[in-house]
């Protein structure tokens, strides 16, 4: 399915997967991502998605969650995800809700 015509990036460097996230991510046709959006909620599908998907941010790539400064499940599934990975990379507010950080070259 193709995105909307108002994204930015060029369609064939994105991909959109329907379903949850932990039937669906860890078989994704994906090899790297420079950019990684999670919009999951609730605890286990934010920690689906970062524990199938974060091993393909390259380094330099950035991480960005939905929802961390709103919803308390968000934000411990990120919490506990990064205590658990030893990710140290500070964590950057975008707004009310969304935050993002920096994979690191290491």
């Amino acid at each position: 399915r193709r995105p909307p015509r108002s994204t930015l990036f060029p369609y064939t460097t994105l991909f959109r997967s329907e379903g949850w996230f932990r039937d669906t991510l860890a078989s994704a046709p994906i090899d790297r991502l420079a950019i990684l959006r999670l919009d999951g909620d609730l605890y286990e599908s934010t920690m689906d998605a970062l524990t199938a998907l974060y091993d393909k941010v390259s380094p330099g790539g950035v991480v960005i969650v939905d929802d961390y400064g709103i919803l308390e499940s968000c934000r411990a599934a990120v919490t506990d995800f990064r205590r658990e990975r030893g990710i140290t990379e500070t964590i950057y507010r975008i707004d009310d809700s969304g935050v993002h950080w920096q994979r690191s070259a290491s």
